[in-house]
């Protein structure tokens, strides 16, 4: 399958400290992409990290795994399929962060699910996500 990787399934991976096996399930996808507002979340949180020992490792990591994941960019077209998708979850009683909005709009121009820690985040634009973390 191919797959859509959001900043919550990297963010988890740094945090318990499972970046090798995110990796690992990765190179078992079909295919992995990400989107640019992904990009720009996760090499903010990186660049703000005040621990350097911390920084230069997530700066390595990003270096050598997620700067060559190919990028669908912030265009008119997927912001505007993003405001459909919030706009439909909101008046479903959902609180839609147009943020998840982008990335589930990236997977669907791709045909991709996911891959995430919030599953439930992207179960509202009726797009199918999976942990990584937890995937077998």
């Amino acid at each position: 399958m191919i797959v859509c990787l959001d900043s919550a399934a990297i963010i988890g991976a740094f945090r318990s400290r499972k970046t090798e096996s995110l990796e690992a399930w990765l190179e078992k996808q079909e295919g992995v992409i990400t989107c640019d507002v992904v990009r720009a979340e996760i090499r903010s949180g990186i660049l703000g990290t005040s621990n350097q020992e911390t920084r230069d490792l997530q700066e390595s990591w990003y270096q050598d795994t997620f700067a060559v994941i190919p990028s669908r960019q912030m265009d008119r077209p997927l912001c505007e399929q993003a405001a459909i998708l919030a706009g439909a979850a909101r008046r479903n009683g959902y609180q839609a962060r147009i943020d998840d909005a982008l990335v589930a709009a990236a997977a669907k121009a791709a045909g991709a699910i996911v891959a995430t820690a919030n599953v439930k985040h992207f179960e509202q634009f009726g797009v199918e996500a999976v942990n990584p973390l937890k995937a077998d």
